[in-house]
């Protein structure tokens, strides 16, 4: 349905694929990345990608970003984001500076996207148990387009978008603790938690 979608009674999740940081480098590099929210509608068993996002974002602003859709989508229950590559970047500043989002890190250990998104994507995709919204919202536009051209060249940013729905899939399939790709969830410290809690001198 186009509009707004009630997702009030969904389990929602939100997986993010960061990809490579520009050639510019420097502390304002962008790093190209895709966030793809995602449910179980549960009248219908069937996933819905409701909305998401792709772009370039520095470090922080893709931070503050993914933390943002705790605003946006109340029930969300947490994310999950490959930290292969920079993305290991992304989710130690996450755990650092946003310790109330809950965060699944998950890890490719080397197997190849064509073989993740068969593993996971694919069987949803040929079930038909994926619906996208045909809001005109540009992101799932893009969305659609990626699922459309499926398989799609591997330099294209829809790869990114196919790699998000991949990690979605494979929250709802598998969960925490598969043995196929390890999940771990983040957790450090936050160093502010140590300066408060200091001795004073002399005791």
């Amino acid at each position: 349905p186009a509009g707004k979608i009630d997702v009030s009674n969904y389990y929602l999740v939100a997986a993010v694929d960061p990809a490579t940081y520009d050639a510019a480098g420097g502390k304002n590099s962008q790093s190209h990345a895709a966030i793809t929210v995602y449910g179980m509608d549960p009248g219908l068993a069937v996933y819905v990608v409701i909305g998401g996002w792709i772009g370039q974002a520095d470090l922080y602003t893709l931070g503050a970003r993914i933390y943002g859709l705790k605003a946006t989508y109340p029930n969300l229950a947490y994310v999950i984001i490959e930290q292969d590559g920079i993305g290991s970047e992304v989710i130690n500043h996450m755990a650092r500076v946003y310790t109330d989002l809950p965060i699944l890190a998950v890890t490719t250990k080397n197997i190849p996207k064509k073989d993740r998104t068969a593993a996971y994507l694919k069987p949803v995709l040929q079930a038909g148990m994926l619906r996208i919204s045909d809001a005109k919202e540009d992101f799932l536009v893009q969305v659609r387009r990626a699922i459309e051209e499926y398989p799609v060249n591997t330099r294209s940013h829809l790869q990114d978008i196919i790699d998000s729905l991949t990690w979605a899939a494979y929250s709802f399939r598998n969960g925490p603790g598969s043995e196929r790709i390890k999940t771990k969830k983040v957790s450090a410290p936050n160093p502010y938690y140590s300066l408060a809690s200091m001795p004073k001198q002399g005791s």
